[in-house]
C-alpha cells in the first residue's frame, strides 16, 4: 500500500498595492507504508508536527551538502569524542560538480 502527500501549485492573487501572495505549489508523492512510518517515525523523534516541516528541513539539510559538494568539501559526520568522521555516501550528492575549492558553505 501507497500513501500519497500532495503539495499544491496556487496562483499568485493581487491583494493590493505591492503585495502578492507567493506561488504555492502542490507536490505529489506516492510512497510505500514502511517508508511513511520511518518518516513518522523521524518526525516524533524530532518534534516536528507537520510533513510540511519534515520536507523543509530536509530540503535545507539537502541544501547544504550540495552547497558543501559544490565548495569541493567532504560532507561528513564527526565523532567529537574520538575525532573520527564517516563522510555520507549518496550518489546524488557525487553528481554535483565542485565549482569553487574557496567558497564555504
Amino acid at each position: 500500500m501507497y500513501t500519497r502527500f500532495v503539495l499544491i501549485r496556487y496562483p499568485q492573487l493581487d491583494l493590493g498595492e505591492a503585495r502578492w501572495a507567493p506561488i504555492m505549489t502542490r507536490i505529489q508523492l506516492d510512497m510505500p507504508e514502511e517508508q511513511v512510518k520511518e518518516l513518522d517515525e523521524l518526525m516524533k523523534e524530532t518534534n516536528i508536527t507537520t510533513r510540511k516541516d519534515l520536507f523543509n528541513n530536509a530540503l535545507t539539510l539537502f541544501q547544504w551538502a550540495v552547497k558543501a559538494k559544490r565548495a569541493g568539501r567532504i560532507v561528513a559526520s564527526l565523532d567529537e569524542e574520538t575525532g573520527t568522521a564517516k563522510e555520507i555516501l549518496m550518489p546524488v550528492l557525487e553528481n554535483v560538480r565542485v565549482t569553487s575549492l574557496t567558497s564555504k558553505p
